[in-house]
């Protein structure tokens, strides 16, 4: 709830708290962190409000509540970049290896499987796999043999050894799976790390994800472990507030597109609060499409949009389009054309930046 109300800056019109045990038996008393009360009585604790600033040095937040100013409180300060900064990184993820794990499979994954919700096009390079289990042993996979050992399927753009690394690119509409061989690896229940050593290019969101499947005796899958592949966030450290409810702070300007998040966890009397700036933004976005090439009835028309700037991708959205003609999100005018005449057409794209920009613009189709 608090993250919701933080994070997203919406506040709902209603808050239902509801049991789902018939004869609830925990409700007090509310000091307890883990009875109903408490909840309920931290939900209406007294908000507050997180002003921040950035982009000339020094940054400077304000903290305020209904009281007025709240001093003396932690405020952590975290980047989020929007874009790779073209340097390798490390990606990791901790767990127990699943009972019954018998064959590990490294991989990769573009837009399908655990990977589906990702916004295209995807960029970046992979250069090895390791599963540490400490004293049960460590398994590691790379690409020193090419793909002698691996298998890769898909359309993607790129999928290839370069260097030593798996370079993938992937466009709208595209998919990559890759696969290593089944690695025998018998370390059931013991903790482990999945470590990925990847680049993402600069000017690119990453938008991938490594993953590793555990399985068993019969190479029949347990379960799997994904790690995302996108930019990873920066921890810039915590300021406190002084008396006037106020914290300022220096940061080195982001090589690339970055949001700035500062947020207040909140204490016993004081719900939590977020707020964000974007840093370093790209160009704004535009429509470069000047014009559209006449059609005629009864013959199939085609014609691709563009735009430039802010963050791909882009989504697009128009009126009311000529009789037999529609215009898909991905920005293709296509159908065939059933009336002849002259159109006018207006047309809007948002990009993928935090916030999202608009652009707008108003063309002429003549059907003949």
């Amino acid at each position: 709830m608090a993250d919701f109300e933080a994070r997203a800056a919406l506040a709902p019109d209603q808050a239902i708290f509801q049991s789902w045990m018939p004869y609830p038996k925990h409700l007090l008393p509310e000091t307890d962190p883990t009875s109903f009360t408490y909840l309920i009585d931290q939900y209406f604790r007294a908000r507050t409000s997180l002003g921040l600033s950035a982009g000339i040095a020094p940054g400077q937040g304000t903290l305020t509540s209904a009281a007025g100013p709240v001093a003396n409180a932690a405020v952590t300060l975290t980047g989020v970049p929007l874009t790779g900064s073209g340097a390798p990184g490390v990606y990791s993820y901790s767990d127990v290896l699943p009972a019954g794990t018998q064959y590990v499979v490294f991989g990769a994954r573009v837009a399908t499987e655990n990977c589906s919700n990702v916004a295209l096009p995807a960029e970046f390079y992979l250069a090895n796999f390791t599963l540490d289990a400490g004293a049960a042993g460590q398994l590691a996979a790379d690409f020193s043999n090419g793909l002698t050992g691996w298998s890769i399927w898909g359309n993607a753009s790129i999928a290839q050894i370069e260097s030593g690394m798996l370079h993938v690119q992937a466009a709208p509409g595209e998919t990559m799976g890759l696969n290593s061989d089944s690695l025998p690896f018998a370390a059931a229940a013991a903790p482990y790390k999945l470590s990925v050593t990847a680049t993402i290019p600069a000017g690119s969101a990453g938008a991938g994800c490594a993953i590793a499947v555990f399985q068993d005796s019969s190479v029949i899958e347990i379960t799997r472990a994904v790690i995302r592949i996108a930019p990873q966030p920066i921890d810039f450290g915590s300021q406190q507030t002084d008396a006037t409810g106020t914290f300022v702070f220096s940061l080195a300007t982001p090589a690339g597109p970055q949001v700035l998040w500062a947020d207040y966890p909140g204490s016993e009397s004081l719900w939590p609060a977020a707020s964000s700036v974007l840093l370093n933004p790209t160009a704004p976005v535009t429509i470069v499409t000047s014009s559209l090439p006449d059609g005629t009835a009864g013959t199939a028309y085609r014609q691709p949009l563009g735009a430039s700037g802010g963050r791909a991708p882009y989504l697009w959205a128009g009126g009311v389009m000529p009789p037999g003609l529609s215009l898909g999100q991905d920005g293709k005018l296509s159908g065939t054309p059933t009336k002849p005449g002259s159109y006018a057409l207006a047309l809007s794209v948002v990009d993928d930046s935090e916030p999202a920009q608009l652009a707008g613009t108003a063309l002429s189709l003549m059907i003949h």
